[in-house]
């Protein structure tokens, strides 16, 4: 490598400053540079030299004629693609929000028959009570009719309120 080239320089930064050098589009600081390389830097001389001949190919070709609604053409052309781009994305977004109301809908549904049955689960049976009760709701009539609470105490004191349950074994 040569001493003036820094040792950074890569092909496409080279080629950068080549293909600016082409055009024109240098200062004379610039041009003085690009020139000191391809002095310097055989590597420079031989990118010129191919840059050069792609230069001179394009010039062979025949430059194209454009109406003069091309540009309104083209504007018009992306203004539809946007639009389409646009409902398709818009489009898009209602289905997922479509989505994501019915997967937060079966979310809640799932909830509440969780909840529903933990409740259930968890809550003691009002009819287990009455049916523990039973024997004393089946003879509330003949127990009001007894009097007070002193006197079928006395009367459970004398056994008449055996367990029927110990007369059926």
């Amino acid at each position: 490598m040569p001493e003036n080239e820094p040792p950074s320089a890569d092909k496409h930064e080279l080629d950068e400053l080549l293909v600016a050098y082409l055009d024109g589009e240098l200062d004379a600081a610039g041009v003085k540079q690009v020139e000191s390389r391809l002095a310097d830097s055989e590597e420079a001389r031989r990118r010129l030299l191919s840059l050069g001949r792609a230069w001179d190919a394009l010039d062979v070709l025949s430059r194209a004629e454009v109406r003069e609604s091309f540009s309104a053409d083209t504007v018009e052309m992306l203004t539809v693609e946007a639009q389409t781009d646009l409902a398709t994305s818009e489009q898009r977004e209602s289905k997922g929000r479509w989505r994501r109301g019915l997967v937060a809908a079966a979310s809640l549904l799932a909830a509440a028959a969780a909840g529903f049955v933990l409740i259930d689960t968890l809550r003691p049976d009002p009819n287990e009570v009455l049916i523990r009760d039973l024997p004393v709701v089946e003879e509330l009539d003949e127990y009001l009719h007894a009097g007070d609470i002193d006197y079928l105490r006395a009367l459970a004191r004398e056994g008449l309120f055996k367990d029927e349950t110990d007369d059926a074994l």
